[in-house]
């Protein structure tokens, strides 16, 4: 798991696999395109926003859309 925090419309957030992930949209605040926003929320389920649990499997909702790494230099 990520060691370190990461940083979103000054916010911080603990260590987690999104930030390292393509599909994580920063322009948008916190929005991953596996998980589209729901009013009120991210729609990032909090074990993998939170608990550090890589989105590296099939998971419900999640439009057959997982964890990627970011590119180097991107």
């Amino acid at each position: 798991m990520p060691k370190t925090t990461f940083r979103i419309d000054d916010r911080e957030y603990p260590p987690s696999w999104c930030d390292r992930c393509k599909h994580l949209q920063r322009d948008l605040g916190l929005y991953c395109a596996a998980f589209p926003p729901v009013k009120g929320s991210t729609g990032i389920p909090r074990e993998f926003l939170f608990r550090g649990i890589k989105h590296d499997r099939p998971y419900a909702g999640d439009h057959g859309i997982r964890f990627e790494p970011v590119e180097e230099g991107k």
